[in-house]
């Protein structure tokens, strides 16, 4: 079973980068206060929320990462097309 806590390979841009920030803050000396599920998993000092986040088994969490990755393709795909530049002739 999975839950949606933070940790490094945890489902979602967000939180994953909240767990890189975590252990960035630690690792430089500074503190680390996170707010999260209880059993979070944090470099810093974890303040939970017991049973904010629902708990997820091994099927279920793999759907979740399938769709954040649809997800993260779909946005970078039209960050690609808002980006293209269509040139024309004034001339014309």
């Amino acid at each position: 079973m999975r839950s949606r806590r933070s940790a490094p390979d945890a489902v979602g841009g967000t939180v994953q980068l909240l767990s890189l920030l975590d252990a960035a803050l630690v690792h430089g000396g500074h503190r680390s206060i996170v707010i999260g599920c209880d059993g979070a998993f944090t470099a810093g000092r974890l303040v939970s929320v017991p049973g904010a986040c629902p708990v997820l088994d091994d099927a279920e969490w793999w759907r979740a990462e399938r769709r954040e990755q649809r997800r993260a393709r779909a946005r970078e795909d039209r960050r690609r097309q808002a980006w293209r530049i269509h040139a024309t002739d004034p001339a014309r």
